[in-house]
């Protein structure tokens, strides 16, 4: 039988993200602000899900968020999971995986910002090509993030 890879001390390379948002009917409500921020937990720290080239967590939208090896975040060198400690699979045992969302106000309001989550998945690869996945919403209802209804997501392996 094989070894679980989360029981060893292999270096993580890359770690990816895709996140879908979902839509709302009313099209008020489901984007995150612009100035809100999600973040990845994993192994112990903190990503930052946030790209330079798109405008994150609007409605219907999916997008894929990759730390470490061709990385395509906002602030590489402080999201990757290789420094700052380098983290390994064996980091992942015994950890939770999870979304936080931290919500801003729009400019100009004192309005609490919702997010529409429809589905994350998560793809965590060691240097040695060994992978561990997570996943939430899976086939399943859509959930909101925020502030009346909660700021965090936990996702399950896979």
């Amino acid at each position: 039988m094989a070894t679980d890879p989360i029981l060893s001390t292999d270096p993580i390379a890359t770690i990816s993200a895709t996140v879908w948002t979902a839509g709302d009917e009313s099209r008020v409500r489901g984007n995150a602000e612009p100035d809100s921020r999600v973040f990845l937990g994993i192994a112990g720290r903190e990503f930052r899900l946030a790209r330079p080239d798109v405008r994150d967590f609007q409605q219907h939208d999916r997008h894929e968020y990759i730390f470490g090896n061709g990385s395509n975040v906002e602030r590489p060198e402080w999201n990757d999971p290789r420094k700052n400690p380098p983290l390994t699979l064996g980091d992942l045992h015994n950890r939770p995986v999870y979304i936080r969302f931290v919500w801003t106000a729009a400019a100009g309001t004192t309005d609490r910002d919702d997010w529409h989550v429809e589905r994350v998945d998560v793809t965590v690869t060691a240097a040695s090509g060994a992978k561990v996945s997570y996943a939430a919403l899976v086939g399943g209802p859509t959930t909101w993030l925020g502030d009346e209804s909660g700021t965090v997501l936990h996702l399950d392996r896979q």
